[in-house]
């Protein structure tokens, strides 16, 4: 499984329009199927993974007790941002 990784340490319109604009690239250079398991599980946090195309997957238990939504993406034909 390979999962994507991002940290977002400031959220804005502009940082968001211009995650929205490198996606398609990204998920073109990299066509495999991606996992995203978040840290902190909020509404906000999973909007932001399910407007990248991302779908909820399994609820997975965790080495440290807690149990998490895991999302996947299958490739760039399969979902992307919903403008």
């Amino acid at each position: 499984m390979v999962f994507f990784h991002l940290d977002v340490y400031y959220m804005s319109a502009s940082v968001l329009k211009d995650l929205k604009k490198r996606w398609k690239s990204f998920r073109e250079a990299v066509p495999i199927t991606l996992f995203v398991m978040l840290t902190a599980e909020n509404e906000a946090n999973r909007r932001l993974v399910e407007m990248f195309g991302f779908k909820f997957l399994s609820v997975i238990p965790c080495t440290d007790g807690k149990e998490r939504n895991l999302f996947v993406h299958f490739g760039p034909t399969n979902g992307g941002p919903q403008e």
